[in-house]
């Protein structure tokens, strides 16, 4: 996912614009198994890139994007889209395999609105529909370039997670601290973040996601929502979400750098940056890691992010002595004990 947010905003700030296809597979009219597929697949990616018809991060051009049976193709022009369709079906034809046109849609970025007009999309006989947003890989995406939709939707995913699990004692007074705390960990805060690593949030998005947070916890532990949070979520050995955040977005990276197509593609839109008069894209997830890090040189994005996390981590550990912090673990491991909790948590 990183590539394609990083490689979708360096295009944007190029004048070079993309669609993106989810062809989705019939895979009970298919004679080829999904091992099997995963096989002939190949002979598919090598058709669609000869046609190079791909979008063009400097030298580096990228056609199609798959993960498993989800084929993402990406295009600089709505006749070289065609072109894909045609070479999908024909691949669709020779294997057996039915792709749903009804299934496909597309999405169009950069101010070229008025080109899909003239030119539509066309698959297996029929239009391709286009849309404002789609979901792929459980993350949601917009033409917008914008990522409010996806943290809403992890936001009312998790709350509907937090009823569920109230339905399951969670937020009982006999059940203990730490039985809550893993429960929260395992089934919503996973379920929070998800998708997030790459997404380079803004101020109003990260209070949304650490308020979200914030009230989830002080419910769990029968707090009203007046009362501060920081040493609220250190007593039950977690983190503010912003830095839980940061720890993620870090280690992503990280392992990215350690893929040789991956590492060469961010060194890529790294020299891109370095070269153009272009500002780096505020939206772009490398320069998220910058920031985060208060990187200087690209070149040391990696050995900045261990600088970072070893500091988040050892922020925590430091918060876990707190005074207020062990008094306030102290009365959560009651039973009871609310008004003493709360307290300790008031705002002054």
């Amino acid at each position: 996912m990183t590539l394609f947010f990083d490689l979708r905003t360096s295009l944007i700030l190029v004048n070079i614009y993309e669609k993106i296809i989810p062809a989705e597979i019939d895979k009970e009219s298919s004679k080829v198994s999904p091992r099997l597929f995963a096989e002939y697949v190949e002979d598919l990616i090598e058709e669609i890139e000869d046609l190079n018809q791909g979008a063009k991060v400097n030298h580096v051009k990228i056609d199609i994007i798959l993960y498993a049976d989800d084929i993402l193709l990406i295009s600089s022009s709505v006749e070289g889209l065609n072109k894909m369709f045609e070479t999908t079906g024909k691949f669709g034809v020779k294997w057996e395999i039915k792709f749903d046109p009804k299934k496909t849609v597309y999405m169009g970025f950069g101010l070229v609105n008025n080109l899909f007009a003239i030119i539509k999309p066309t698959f297996d006989g029929m239009e391709v529909q286009r849309v404002k947003s789609a979901k792929y890989l459980g993350v949601l995406i917009n033409e917008k370039i914008s990522n409010s939709d996806h943290v809403n939707n992890r936001r009312t995913i998790t709350l509907s997670s937090v009823n569920k699990l109230k339905r399951s004692v969670i937020s009982s007074k006999l059940l203990s601290l730490k039985i809550k705390v893993f429960c929260y960990k395992t089934y919503c805060r996973s379920t929070l973040h998800y998708g997030l690593e790459p997404i380079a949030l803004n101020k109003k998005e990260m209070a949304a996601l650490q308020t979200t947070e914030s009230t989830i916890v002080k419910n769990l532990v029968g707090l009203g929502k007046r009362c501060k949070s920081s040493e609220l979520l250190y007593a039950p050995d977690l983190e503010k979400s912003e830095e839980r955040l940061n720890l993620l977005k870090c280690n992503f990276l990280k392992r990215l750098s350690k893929k040789q197509f991956t590492a060469s593609l961010i060194s890529i839109i790294n020299e891109f940056y370095a070269t153009s008069i272009k500002k780096n894209s505020k939206k772009s997830f490398l320069y998220e890691i910058k920031i985060i890090t208060k990187n200087i040189s690209f070149n040391r994005l990696s050995e900045d992010c261990n600088i970072k996390i070893v500091e988040i981590l050892a922020k925590k550990q430091k918060m876990r002595g707190d005074v207020t912090v062990i008094a306030i673990r102290a009365e959560m491991e009651k039973a009871n004990s609310d008004k003493k909790l709360y307290e300790l948590t008031k705002i002054a």
